[in-house]
């Protein structure tokens, strides 16, 4: 075995924390650096990484779960490590809040973000940095299953998007493939998340020109 090529979030930064030990028996990860892998892994850390670079397309995060009454629903929980939507809660009145405390020891391991709503487009950022190459695939998700997964897509081009996933790579000095996903808010792009990896939907990249997967094996 010469390359590894991780879809799980948690093997990406598991994998990735450990490149020294596969770098030892000639394994390449066809991954990017654990440093962007932890800030988009981690959703308190990649919320507040956004916040100080990019706060145009950042979405309102909550503090002080039990005692804030700042509050103004409905709001989403996020678990701080989870993937496919697990843990994921919409919370729609102050009952359901209550719940979510009790249920979540006031909220432990979440983070608490405004609702925000709109189409969603995923996109992959494809950069090898060494040649200082950047490709991008916009998804407009016209279907998606209960994983989040978008299984009917409309490949766009949006100039404002384009411009921000540029900011993007650019800050996040990413070296290989990500997917990062927006909501197209009635107030402009709203950022999700990023996932570190070759997204579920690689195969529609790959139809609309994007190699991602020739690229993880060259960065």
């Amino acid at each position: 075995m010469t390359h590894t090529i991780c879809f799980i979030d948690e093997e990406v930064e598991s994998f990735t924390r450990n490149k020294d030990k596969f770098d030892r028996i000639g394994v390449n990860l066809c991954l990017n650096e654990y440093r962007t892998v932890e800030t988009c892994h981690f959703k308190d850390l990649f919320s507040k990484w956004i916040k100080d670079n990019i706060p145009d397309i950042w979405i309102k995060e909550y503090k002080n779960f039990d005692t804030n009454t700042e509050i103004k629903f409905p709001v989403f929980a996020k678990n701080i490590e989870g993937r496919a939507s697990i843990g994921c809660a919409r919370i729609n009145s102050t009952n359901d809040y209550k719940s979510f405390l009790s249920n979540t020891n006031n909220g432990e391991g979440y983070i608490l973000q405004e609702f925000v709503t709109g189409d969603i487009v995923g996109v992959d950022i494809i950069r090898n940095r060494k040649y200082n190459q950047l490709f991008l695939v916009q998804k407009k998700e016209l279907m998606r299953n209960s994983n989040g997964c978008g299984t009917v897509v409309e490949i766009i081009d949006d100039k404002k998007l384009s411009k921000i996933c540029r900011t993007i790579s650019d800050k996040l000095d990413i070296n290989g493939v990500v997917n990062a996903e927006f909501f197209m808010s009635k107030d402009g792009p709203k950022i999700i998340e990023i996932n570190p990896r070759l997204p579920a939907g690689t195969s529609y990249s790959c139809s609309a020109g994007g190699n991602t997967v020739l690229v993880c094996t060259q960065t």
